[in-house]
């Protein structure tokens, strides 16, 4: 790969399946300047570009770490100082934003400006908000994913302070998302929703290959009833992937998921089949919390002893109605809750908080393969 076109791909990420080339029309008035929609932007393309050999235009991705600005005045003429209409332009623009840019390129009838962060985010959120902070003034928000900017000359870069001629830089200013994007005010969930959500994660993770749409639209919509932001129920999903080691699939990738996460909070309907997660109340909700503190298994299994146990709490208050003294624990129904069941009802049995029943065959109840009965377990929530 040649090493300017590598700077370039690793600096500005372009969209690399489509851009634009400008070519001459022939017309009336002489030979105009037009935009024609190319193909993939191959290294050598870029490369032409960046020398003024071809004039090529890029679009971006929708996950990003950076913006440009297109400021133009067709009156300028193209001088080494800008013109002062163009100056008054470039000082409201970097007011309003509150820090220089990170790059500063010279362009046909005026500047681009390019403002490039520590960590990427969603480029409509980004955009929409340098739009609001602009707006009033003559500028343009480039490139999107829709609208295209020219590449940069190799020497056309300019000092993003004085803006006066400067080598093609190796190093520039990359600045906190936070200067433009605020946190995002925390929204208090309820115990309830925040149950719900780690259900439906217990219910389909780790994700298996071929079962991943259901486990997208069940969590989509969890995270959406629960007041999650796009970005962060995106992120959240992206992680549990990340931890499913079989999962070969797509959403590995981290902005595929964001594209169906999207879909769901714009077009879904706000509704979610009722877990039996609602069945449990405060108390018992604190009550697995302080039993979940005590287990030896890994941080990262917690979403699952919550599904199991929420499930095998309402089994057990299901049970105590029909008033029978000990609960039946089949082996398909511990094998729903979880596939990996036997090491958490191990666990549950060393601390006390189930107790086997007998395994005599005479007395009722008890474990037999040949009459194919289940397990019965007694679970002692006094004790706790």
């Amino acid at each position: 790969m040649n090493p300017t076109a590598e700077r370039f791909i690793k600096t500005f990420i372009p969209y690399r399946k489509m851009h634009l080339k400008q070519t001459l029309e022939r017309n009336l008035f002489g030979n105009e300047p037009i935009w024609i929609r190319k193909g993939y932007l191959t290294e050598y393309l870029i490369h032409k570009a960046l020398l003024d050999h071809v004039t090529l235009a890029y679009f971006k991705t929708t996950w990003t770490d950076s913006f440009g600005l297109d400021i133009d005045v067709h009156e300028w003429n193209g001088l080494p100082l800008l013109a002062p209409i163009l100056q008054k332009t470039v000082d409201e623009a970097v007011k309003r934003i509150g820090k220089p840019p990170s790059i500063a390129v010279e362009s046909p009838h005026g500047i681009h400006l390019y403002y490039f962060f520590e960590r990427k985010t969603s480029q409509k959120r980004l955009y929409d908000t340098v739009e609001k902070l602009l707006k009033g003034i003559s500028v343009e928000v480039l490139p999107t994913p829709t609208k295209a900017l020219r590449i940069p000359g190799e020497y056309k870069y300019l000092d993003p302070v004085t803006f006066t001629s400067i080598d093609s830089p190796s190093e520039f200013k990359r600045y906190p998302a936070t200067i433009l994007l605020t946190k995002e005010p925390v929204k208090t969930r309820s115990w309830k929703q925040t149950f719900q959500v780690m259900s439906k994660e217990a219910e389909h993770f780790p994700l298996r290959n071929g079962c991943s749409n259901r486990a997208v639209v069940e969590c989509g919509i969890s995270y959406k009833l629960a007041g999650m932001s796009l970005d962060t129920a995106a992120e959240r999903f992206h992680n549990l992937v990340l931890k499913s080691r079989e999962y070969i699939g797509e959403l590995r990738n981290s902005k595929r998921i964001h594209t169906r996460f999207k879909s769901i909070y714009e077009h879904r309907a706000h509704y979610l089949p009722r877990a039996r997660v609602s069945q449990i109340d405060l108390m018992e909700a604190i009550f697995i919390q302080k039993l979940i503190e005590t287990s030896p298994f890994a941080k990262q299994r917690e979403p699952y002893l919550w599904h199991f146990l929420i499930e095998l709490f309402v089994w057990n208050k299901y049970i105590i109605n029909l008033k029978a003294e000990y609960v039946p624990l089949p082996k398909t129904l511990l094998h729903r809750w979880n596939e990996r069941h036997w090491g958490i009802v191990k666990w549950l049995k060393d601390i006390g908080f189930i107790e086997a029943f007998t395994s005599d065959t005479s007395k009722k109840g008890s474990y037999s393969k040949t009459l194919h009965s289940c397990k019965y377990y007694k679970i002692h929530l006094e004790l706790f």
